[in-house]
C-alpha cells in the first residue's frame, strides 16, 4: 500500500457487520430483507429462476485508507484494491460534513461491490474539493479505472453532484461507464443552464427525493422546486437512462442514508444505487428497470411530486444566497408549447376584417389571423368590479394558468365562468374578498410561483398574501409586513406600475409623508420580516406633485427603474448608480430579452417607433419596429416564455394584438387577432397575456357608439374601467394556435 495511505480498518462484509450503538461490540446477523407478503427472500445463484436480489451488501472485504495530507479524506475498496483496478466513485458530502463515518453504511455498501468510492470532506470551497478529488486520482491510477466513474452526493454534495460529473468528465473519465446518483440535492454549484444540458449522453442518472413535498413533514424542509428543476434541464440525457424517484416512507427523512445501521433501513436508496451500478459497470441489462424505471420522467404530471407554498421551506428555490444562472423557481414548471404559434412575419398593413360582435361566451376564428377569440365578458349586464385589467399590473393569470383576474372578480380561466369565491358578491364585498388593495385592482399581483396565491398592498398599508382555497369558495390572507408603522400617509405598489420580479423576490414601494411632497422607495424582499431600505428620490427627479410616474425592479430583480420628469432612470438594487436610460418616458414595461438580458420596451409618440432598452449593459438603444402605429399598450408579463413582450397597436390597418421579438431589432412579430376598437377609445385595447404566452386579453367597444355617447364620456371623465360608462368596453380572450 502506498505510504500516502494508511490503512486502518477491514470489515469484514458478509454476512455479518458491526451494529451502530452495540455497546458489547458483538456481531449481529443482518436482518432478512421481506418481499410484500412478509416472506424472507433469499438469493440463490444456483437457481435461475430466482433473480438477483438488488440492495443487500455486497462479497468483497472492504477497507478503509486514510489520505495522510489531511487525514480526512478516505477512500473505501475492496481488500483487492492492489491487485485489480476498480471503477471509481466521487462522493460529494453534505453541507459542512467532514466526518465519512456519517456514511458509513452508504460508502461500505458500495465498496462491497467492488468498487472504490472517494469520500472528500466539505472545505467550504468546491473548487478545492475538486483539487482534492484530483490528488487522490493522480496518485492512485493504476489502481482506479477512470474509464468508468459514479458521483454519488446528498443535500448540497447532491446540487455539487453535477459539477463533479461534468468536470470529471471534461478530465475524459468515464468513456466507458459513467452514473450519478443525487439524494435530496441542493443547488447545482457553479452550473450553468447550459452545463446541466450538456452532461454527457452516456450518463446514467437518478435523483432521489425523500417525501412526495421535499420531506416538509420529516423535517427535510429543502424545497422541491429545486431537484426538479435539475431534473428538468438534463436535456441531454434520453429518458431511458434517467430517472427522478420519490420514496416515502415514515423514516424517508433528509438523513435517510446517513449513519451505521444495517443496509435493510436504507433499501429506498441501496436497491436504486446497487442496480444503477450493475447497469453501468457490468451492463446488466436486467438492472436497467430495478435503476432506472421505477419514478418517472414527469413527477409532477404523474402526481409524484407534490409542492407546498415556498413560504413553508426553510431552503427555497429563491435563496437570497442562490444567485446562480439557473431559475430554480420556475424552470421545473415550463411547459412545452405544443401548440402552433403564429408564423413568424413583417409588420406589414392589414385591412380590417370587421365581424359581427360576438354574445357573451360566444367565439369566432379571426378572419386575418385564423385565432380563436371569445368574448368573455358584458359590461352592460355584469356586476360592477368586473373590468379589463392594466397591462403592467401583474399577469392576469394566475401561474398554473387556471384562474384569470377582471378587476376584483376571479374567473376560471378554461370556462370563463365566475368563481363561487367571488361570484355572489357585490363590488364591495368582491373587493374585500381580495384583500382590501389600496388602490384598487393596482395593488393585486399574482403569484408566479404558487398557483393560488396573490399578493397585496391592502388599504391599511399592510403587504399579505391572499391565498384561494382548493375549492375556490374563499380566502385565506396572511400578514408579510406592516408599513403603517413607517409614518407614510400613503404608500403605492410603484404609483400603481410596479411589479415583483419574475421570481418572486423583490418589490418596490413609492411611499409619500404627510405635508411632504418627496417620492420615498422602499425595497423589501419577500419573506422577510424588514424593509431592506427606505430612501427617498432626489428632489431633482421630481415629486409626486411635479413629474413623477412610476417606479419598479427589473424582471430579473438586479434593477429598479424609474419613469419620472419625462425620462426613464435606471438604478442598482440600492437606488445608486442612477443611469439616464431614456430621454423620453413613454408607454413601456420591463421583461427580458431572447440572449437573457434584462431590457425596457417603450412606445416613441409621433409615430417614432417602438424601442428597447438594455438594462444590463450600456449599449445604444435598438429601435424595434419603425412607428408605433397609433400607440397602445405593451406587456411583459410572459414570465414563462420570455423574449417576447405583447403589444396592441392602434392606426388603420394595424389595429391588433400581437407579439414583438425582443432579438437584435429584426422587427419579428407573431400576429394574433384583430382588435374591432373604434377611434374614439383606442388607448382601451390594453393588451394582457398568459404567463406562458399562448393567451392574450383584449378590450373593445367593438366600434360602436355615436358621436354623443363617446361625448358624454369625455364630459365625464369616464375611464375604460368605469361600469357607468355609456360605451362598454368589453374583454375578449384569444387562445394562440386554436
Amino acid at each position: 500500500m502506498n505510504q500516502l495511505f494508511k490503512t486502518f480498518l477491514t470489515i469484514l462484509m458478509v454476512p455479518l457487520f458491526v451494529a451502530c450503538g452495540d455497546s458489547n461490540n458483538t456481531l449481529n446477523t443482518e436482518e432478512p430483507i421481506k418481499d410484500n407478503n412478509n416472506t424472507v427472500i433469499t438469493d440463490d445463484t444456483n437457481n435461475s429462476k430466482v433473480p438477483y436480489l438488488y440492495g443487500k451488501k455486497g462479497t468483497h472485504k472492504v477497507q478503509v485508507s486514510i489520505y495522510s495530507e489531511d487525514n480526512l479524506s478516505v477512500i473505501y475498496h475492496p481488500t483487492s484494491w492492489d491487485t485489480t483496478a476498480t471503477p471509481v466513485i466521487f462522493f460529494a458530502t453534505g453541507w459542512h460534513d467532514t466526518n465519512h463515518n456519517k456514511y458509513k453504511t452508504l460508502l461500505t455498501f458500495i465498496a462491497s461491490h467492488g468498487y472504490s468510492v472517494v469520500y472528500v470532506p466539505d472545505s467550504g470551497s468546491y473548487y478545492s474539493q475538486l483539487q482534492k478529488f484530483d490528488a487522490i486520482i493522480a496518485e492512485f491510477a493504476n489502481t482506479l479505472d477512470t474509464k468508468k466513474i459514479g458521483v454519488v452526493g446528498h443535500s448540497s454534495g447532491g446540487g455539487f453532484s453535477f459539477k463533479v460529473l461534468d468536470y470529471m468528465s471534461q478530465k475524459g473519465y468515464g468513456t466507458d461507464g459513467r452514473f450519478l446518483m443525487a439524494f435530496d440535492p441542493y443547488f447545482a454549484y457553479s452550473m450553468s443552464s447550459k452545463s446541466m444540458g450538456e452532461l454527457p449522453s452516456n450518463t446514467n442518472l437518478v435523483i432521489l427525493q425523500f417525501g412526495k413535498d421535499g420531506g416538509w413533514k420529516t423535517g427535510n424542509n429543502t424545497d422541491p422546486r429545486i431537484p426538479l428543476s435539475e431534473y428538468s434541464l438534463l436535456t441531454s440525457i434520453a429518458k431511458a437512462q434517467k430517472d427522478y424517484q420519490v420514496y416515502e416512507k415514515e423514516n424517508a427523512n433528509h438523513g435517510y442514508i446517513s449513519g451505521d445501521k444495517s443496509p435493510t433501513l436504507m433499501q429506498g436508496a441501496l436497491k436504486p444505487l446497487d442496480a444503477l451500478m450493475e447497469f453501468t459497470f457490468k451492463n446488466k441489462k436486467e438492472a436497467h428497470d430495478t435503476a432506472l424505471e421505477v419514478g418517472s420522467d414527469t413527477p409532477l404530471k404523474d402526481g409524484l411530486q407534490q409542492l407546498r407554498s415556498i413560504d413553508d421551506y426553510k431552503y427555497a428555490c429563491n435563496n437570497e444566497y442562490a444567485n446562480f444562472e439557473i431559475d430554480y423557481c420556475h424552470v421545473y414548471e415550463r411547459k412545452e408549447h405544443k401548440k402552433t404559434y403564429p408564423e413568424d412575419t413583417a409588420f406589414n398593413s392589414v385591412k380590417t376584417k370587421q365581424i359581427e360582435q360576438p354574445n357573451l361566451l360566444a367565439t369566432y376564428i379571426d378572419p386575418v389571423f385564423h385565432n380563436k377569440v371569445t368574448r368573455i365578458t358584458n359590461m352592460k349586464k355584469q356586476k360592477p368590479g368586473s373590468f379589463h385589467p392594466y397591462p403592467k399590473q401583474g399577469s392576469v393569470w394566475n401561474s398554473d394558468m387556471s384562474v384569470i383576474r377582471l378587476g376584483y372578480r376571479l374567473y376560471n380561466a378554461k370556462t370563463f365562468d365566475e368563481l363561487a369565491v367571488t361570484s355572489n358578491l357585490d363590488a364591495s364585498k368582491a373587493y374585500a374578498k381580495v384583500g382590501s388593495p389600496a388602490q384598487g385592482a393596482a395593488d393585486l399581483r399574482w403569484s408566479k410561483l404558487v398557483p393560488n396565491r396573490i399578493f397585496v398592498l391592502d388599504s391599511s398599508q399592510k403587504f399579505k398574501t391572499v391565498s384561494i382555497n382548493k375549492n375556490k369558495t374563499d380566502t385565506m390572507t396572511h400578514k408579510l409586513i406592516d408599513l403603517s408603522g413607517l409614518g407614510y400617509e400613503k404608500v403605492t405598489t410603484g404609483a400603481n406600475e410596479g411589479n415583483i420580479d419574475y421570481h418572486d423576490n423583490y418589490i418596490v414601494f413609492a411611499a409619500k409623508k404627510p405635508a411632504d411632497d418627496t417620492v420615498y422607495v422602499l425595497l423589501y424582499k419577500i419573506g422577510e420580516t424588514k424593509i431592506r431600505w427606505q430612501k427617498p428620490l432626489h428632489i431633482d427627479r421630481g415629486t409626486w406633485a411635479n413629474g413623477f410616474d412610476w417606479i419598479s425592479v427589473d424582471a430579473k430583480g438586479k434593477h429598479i427603474l424609474a419613469s419620472t420628469q419625462g425620462k426613464m432612470y435606471l438604478y442598482d438594487m440600492k437606488l445608486e448608480h442612477e443611469r439616464l436610460l431614456a430621454q423620453r418616458a413613454e408607454h413601456g414595461d420591463l421583461g427580458i430579452a431572447t440572449n437573457g438580458d434584462s431590457v425596457y420596451v417603450e412606445f416613441h409618440s409621433g409615430g417614432r417607433g417602438i424601442w428597447l432598452y438594455n438594462l444590463d449593459h450600456v449599449n445604444e438603444p435598438l429601435k424595434m419596429l419603425e412607428s408605433n402605429y397609433g400607440g397602445g399598450h405593451i406587456s411583459c408579463r410572459n414570465y414563462m416564455r420570455q423574449g417576447w413582450c405583447y403589444v396592441n397597436t392602434a392606426q388603420e390597418g394595424y389595429k391588433e394584438v400581437f407579439a414583438l421579438k425582443l432579438d437584435n431589432a429584426t422587427g419579428t412579430v407573431e400576429r394574433f387577432a384583430q382588435t374591432h376598437g373604434g377611434e374614439k377609445n383606442t388607448g382601451c385595447t390594453q393588451v394582457s397575456v398568459s404567463p406562458d404566452g399562448s393567451e392574450v386579453l383584449f378590450a373593445s367597444s367593438w366600434n360602436l357608439g355615436s358621436e354623443e355617447d363617446y361625448q358624454y364620456d369625455k364630459d365625464n371623465h369616464k375611464s375604460c374601467t368605469d361600469h357607468t360608462r355609456r360605451i362598454k368596453i368589453d374583454t375578449y380572450h384569444v387562445k394562440v394556435g386554436e
